[in-house]
C-alpha cells in the first residue's frame, strides 16, 4: 500500500464514520485512485493544490515560484490527471477529485458530498 496523506487519513476517518467501506490506494486501477468504492465504480483523488495545479491555489507554483522544474512535473501532473479520468471513465468508472483546499474548509461536508456520490447520503 502507498503512502497516504494527512488528508487522506482524516478523510478516511469521516467516511467510515458515516459508514461508508472503500479501499485506499488501489494499484490495479489508473492512476491508483486515492479511494474506491467498487460496488458503485467511483474512483476519489485527493490532491494537494500546489502539486496538482489547482486554480488560484497552485498559481504561485505554476507560475514558476518553485523553479522551470518544478512547474515542468506540475504541469506533467495536470496532464497525467487529464489522462487518468478519461481511462477511468473508459473502464466505467465515474471520477471525483477533492482539493486541499475543500478539505481544509471541512473533512466532514466533503465525506459527505462522497457519501452523495456513492448514493447513500448520510443526513443527521
Amino acid at each position: 500500500m502507498g503512502r497516504r496523506s494527512e488528508q487522506e487519513v482524516i478523510l478516511a476517518h469521516y467516511l467510515t464514520r458515516l459508514g461508508l467501506h472503500f479501499e485506499a490506494n488501489v494499484r490495479d486501477l489508473p492512476g491508483t485512485p486515492d479511494l474506491v468504492f467498487r460496488e458503485d465504480r467511483l474512483a476519489v483523488f485527493v490532491h494537494g493544490c500546489v502539486w496538482h495545479g489547482h486554480g488560484s491555489c497552485g498559481a504561485t507554483a505554476r507560475n514558476g515560484m518553485y523553479g522551470s522544474r518544478w512547474r515542468q512535473k506540475i504541469e506533467h501532473a495536470i496532464k497525467n490527471d487529464a489522462e487518468v479520468s478519461i481511462r477511468l471513465a473508459a473502464l466505467g468508472w465515474r471520477v471525483m477529485t477533492l482539493w486541499e483546499c475543500e478539505l481544509g474548509k471541512s473533512f466532514e461536508r466533503a465525506a459527505r458530498s462522497v457519501s452523495a456520490q456513492v448514493g447513500r447520503l448520510c443526513v443527521d
